[in-house]
């Protein structure tokens, strides 16, 4: 009896020590808890070269795009490193810091060019560089790709956007295609980056016009025909050699003697000098002018055609 509690004992012993060694990292985070990491950093001495342009690199990028400035640095750095002042790797990451700081400038260029009316006598040398930039490395493109996407809206405003406003408006008005352009002009409006630039703002403000003058001469234009169908007559032309008018004729010599001249016509050929409506008004008793319609050629052709303006 006494073999077997010894027996016993030390198997429990056994099975205890086990325990603790496999608890054991539980055990110590509890009580003393999460051992802290230590990262041995290798000491690497740069040059007082380095440091010094890293200073002036530094303050470029704060800068305005400046391609001399840029290419004088870059001509240090290779004398530096010719000199042996600064060894490979520095030149390396110099080189990189610069081009960076460089791209950084025409950032801050564009960024005063939006903030100065859109007026800058280099602007179009910084986007010929920002386009050059981003088509030979993604790189840059990626980081220039505000710029990029602001350059293209101006260019599309400033050298499109009118020429299409004026071919809309010669045009049959389209629904659709209005509603289009209207809700382009409201996205234009709303872009944070031209609200000082006057060159975008009196372009949208006048194609905005012209689409409103264009919307009112087409309801203009549909309110005079069915006006003119309403309440004009026409007559053909008379080929009768009379001394006095057609209608001075038939009062003195009866419309019977007349009849082969005088017929009633649906067609809008000439108007009816006996109807108490002046062709030449519109239904706000206005003058009425093709002219008035002269920049809607859709509009302006089809009045002409129909003569139902002077």
């Amino acid at each position: 009896m006494k073999k077997i509690i010894q027996v016993l004992a030390t198997f429990l012993v056994v099975i205890l020590i086990s325990g603790a060694f496999i608890l054991w990292p539980k055990i110590e985070t509890y009580l003393f808890g999460e051992e802290e990491e230590y990262i041995i950093i290798k000491d690497i001495t740069r040059s007082d070269t380095y440091t010094s342009y890293t200073d002036s690199i530094s303050i470029f990028s704060e800068r305005n795009w400046n391609k001399n400035r840029y290419e004088n640095i870059l001509m240090d750095l290779d004398a530096q490193k010719d000199g042996d002042l600064i060894n490979q790797n520095e030149y390396k990451e110099l080189l990189e810091l610069l081009e960076g700081a460089y791209t950084n400038t025409l950032k801050n260029s564009i960024s005063y060019w939006t903030k100065n009316r859109c007026i800058h006598d280099s602007i179009n040398i910084i986007e010929k560089e920002i386009f050059n930039l981003s088509d030979t490395n993604l790189t840059y493109k990626g980081y220039l790709e505000k710029e990029i996407e602001i350059l293209n809206t101006y260019n599309e405003i400033t050298k499109n956007h009118s020429n299409k406003i004026n071919y809309l408006i010669k045009q049959k008005f389209d629904t659709l295609k209005v509603k289009s352009y209207k809700s382009l002009i409201s996205k234009y409006k709303k872009n944070k980056h031209f609200n000082r630039c006057s060159k975008v703002i009196n372009i949208i403000k006048e194609s905005e016009g012209k689409i409103q003058n264009y919307e009112m001469y087409v309801k203009e234009y549909n309110d005079n025909i069915i006006y003119y169908i309403e309440n004009y007559k026409v007559v053909r032309g008379c080929n009768y050699q009379h001394s006095s008018t057609c209608n001075d004729y038939i009062e003195n010599y009866g419309k019977s003697n007349h009849e082969n001249y005088y017929f009633k016509s649906h067609t809008l050929d000439i108007l009816d000098d006996t109807n108490p409506y002046k062709f030449d008004y519109n239904s706000d008793g206005e003058p009425l002018s093709c002219y008035d319609f002269k920049n809607y050629t859709h509009y302006y052709n089809e009045l002409k055609t129909k003569k139902i303006c002077d």
